[in-house]
């Protein structure tokens, strides 16, 4: 993103606030269905941390993950769906 950023095309900025805005939207589409906050697991979806204040509205929980082995594991069920 910041090397989209840092480049001459005119069209990043637009990518990055399009990016943005449908981060925010499907985020708050999420806490509508699930009829609150409480366990937004999505607080570090993009990869930054958020921090959030004494006078924030929404507490912000950054859970640390290790994606990485889960992705493995259904990718390897996935395979051996498909290839038997």
């Amino acid at each position: 993103m910041q090397q989209l950023l840092a480049g001459d095309d005119p069209r990043a900025a637009e990518a990055f606030d399009l990016y943005g805005f449908t981060l925010v939207n499907q985020t708050g589409a999420m806490v509508a269905v699930l009829e609150g906050d409480d366990a937004e697991r999505t607080a570090n979806a993009a990869g930054q941390p958020r921090i959030s204040t004494a006078g924030s509205r929404v507490p912000v929980r950054v859970i640390p993950t290790d994606e990485e082995p889960a992705i493995a594991r259904h990718s390897l069920r996935l395979l051996d769906l498909v290839c038997g």
